[in-house]
């Protein structure tokens, strides 16, 4: 009995040693592993931001071909397939592709994260933020004799991305109105530019614009729609902002990719009216707007691309642009659509993110670079977290 009890404090004895041992391991060795692990977060979001910003994927053009989609698409990258040496310059129809979920072109996270080998380990955000900031706010507006209120008069602030404010920032700028022209039995639309103006911001970053004079004697036409273009030059950093008014919003939707147009149309709204696009159209660069015409190409792709015209809950057209000016941010046209004329835009400028919403509590690696997207800088600006073991 004696024996059986000695037995059985030894073992006792030598559990508790085994577990205070394991015990006081785990607590040495998890600030350990938690900086493993958190070094590999890190150079996973290097790897990751290194490879998307410096290739251009596979085939090397899939942004603005139309025949590329989620099961062709070889390889994922948004370089620029350019000759030129200019690094980091990135591709505007890729970053579209990625963002706008609404264009049939659009190619989800999901086949993203496979192209990027993440293998449901990880998970990503990537979104582009202006390394120089323009904000907008209307301060003049005047009334028409229809009751329609214009936006004339404007304020600008010029920040950083840590909303620091910049002076000395090199500010032009310009309105364009669509207007309608009514005579011999037909409605004509024509653009009007109002005069560009250049200004810079003061010490306190700001800056302001007028242009109640110069619309005075435009506002009783039959305006459709303005649009404001904002160009920013600081130390060779460029930056854009551009303010819509009295556009189509929800009903009528408009994506720009490589020259093609995708116009997609509330299908519940195609009984009460078709939509009836003047052939013309303006594209806006950064020191005013060119004229181009384009073609309805919808069948071509339908059979070429199905998915782009058979995509979400909207009615898409494709149309092609028969000339694009280098350079260009903005594609703005008029259509008449149940009964009433609409300005729809058409931005190339980025918008949205790339990927999914970064978790609240997720420890998450951050990493961003300089790029240049249409010739302005942005920051990229990458979070990866871990979704696996």
């Amino acid at each position: 009995m004696t024996n059986i009890l000695e037995y059985l404090s030894t073992s006792l004895v030598l559990i508790l040693i085994l577990s205070v041992t394991a015990t006081s391991l785990v607590w040495v060795l998890q600030p350990v592993f938690r900086d493993v692990a958190r070094k590999e977060l890190s150079s996973t979001a290097e790897r990751l931001l290194t490879h998307m910003l410096g290739y251009s994927g596979d085939p090397a053009q899939w942004g603005r071909d139309l025949t590329v989609n989620a099961s062709t698409l070889l390889g994922l990258g948004l370089a620029k397939a350019s000759h030129d040496d200019t690094a980091l310059n990135l591709d505007i129809d890729k970053i579209t592709r990625l963002t706008q979920s609404e264009a049939g072109t659009y190619i989800d996270t999901r086949v993203l994260r496979r192209l990027m080998n993440l293998d449901n380990r990880f998970d990503f955000n990537l979104k582009f933020i202006p390394a120089l900031n323009i904000t907008i706010k209307p301060t003049k507006t005047i009334t028409n004799k229809d009751g329609k209120v214009y936006e004339t008069a404007f304020e600008l602030a010029a920040v950083t991305h840590e909303n620091i404010r910049v002076a000395n920032v090199n500010i032009t700028a310009y309105i364009l109105l669509a207007h309608l022209e009514k005579g011999h039995g037909e409605t004509l639309v024509n653009y009007t530019l109002v005069t560009i103006q250049r200004t810079f911001t003061d010490w306190k970053g700001e800056a302001s614009l007028n242009y109640t004079q110069f619309m005075l004697g435009l506002i009783d036409k039959d305006l459709v729609g303005t649009v404001l273009m904002v160009q920013g030059k600081y130390y060779g950093m460029r930056t854009l902002a551009i303010r819509q008014s009295n556009v189509s919003g929800d009903i009528l939707s408009a994506t720009i990719v490589g020259d093609n147009l995708i116009l997609g149309i509330t299908p519940e709204e195609i009984p009460k009216g078709a939509a009836h696009l003047q052939q013309e159209l303006v594209e806006g660069t950064l020191d005013g707007v060119a004229e181009s015409i384009f073609e309805d190409v919808t069948e071509k792709v339908k059979s070429e691309a199905p998915w782009i015209i058979n995509y979400g809950s909207k009615n898409n057209r494709v149309y092609h642009l028969e000339y694009m000016e280098p350079d260009i941010f903005f594609v703005a046209f008029v259509v008449k659509y149940t009964g009433k004329y609409w300005m729809v835009l058409a931005l190339r400028i980025p918008q949205g993110e790339i990927g999914s919403q970064i978790p609240y509590e997720a420890e998450v690696a951050n990493v961003r670079r300089l790029v240049l997207i249409e010739g302005s800088t942005y920051y990229a600006d990458l979070h990866v977290w871990r979704v696996s073991w």
